[in-house]
């Protein structure tokens, strides 16, 4: 059995891999402001995205993509808000859930624009 760390690690790196096959550019990793750790910052065409990543192991806990809270929302904001505060171009916060069960490929699933720059508006 991994640890909740490892198996997020991974998670990660699937996801940034994920993405750069479907043609995003990563700027940055794990990338912590004030408010909070953003797990990836991306970049397709014009557009910043920050990437969320929730892995499971098993679905114990619920599914991936119900770890969304209005308080982990209200961090992905407020980070998001951080990092953009020096330039104009426009954002959006996607998911990205992987889900590693035993004996089975993992599955990612891109949640695209559950949040974007007007949620502040």
């Amino acid at each position: 059995m991994f640890s909740k760390k490892t198996v997020g690690r991974l998670g990660e790196d699937l996801a940034a891999n994920f993405l750069r096959d479907q043609g995003y550019t990563i700027l940055a990793r794990n990338y912590v402001t004030r408010r909070g750790e953003i797990d990836i910052v991306c970049k397709k065409n014009k557009t910043i995205i920050f990437v969320e990543v929730k892995t499971r192991s098993n679905n114990t806990c619920g599914y991936p993509e119900e770890a969304i809270t209005k308080t982990k929302a209200a961090h992905l904001i407020n980070s998001a808000f951080e990092y953009m505060k020096y330039t104009k171009q426009s954002w959006q916060i996607d998911l990205i859930t992987v889900e590693l069960f035993r004996h089975q490929p993992p599955v990612i699933t891109h949640w695209p624009q559950i949040i974007d720059e007007t949620a502040h508006s």
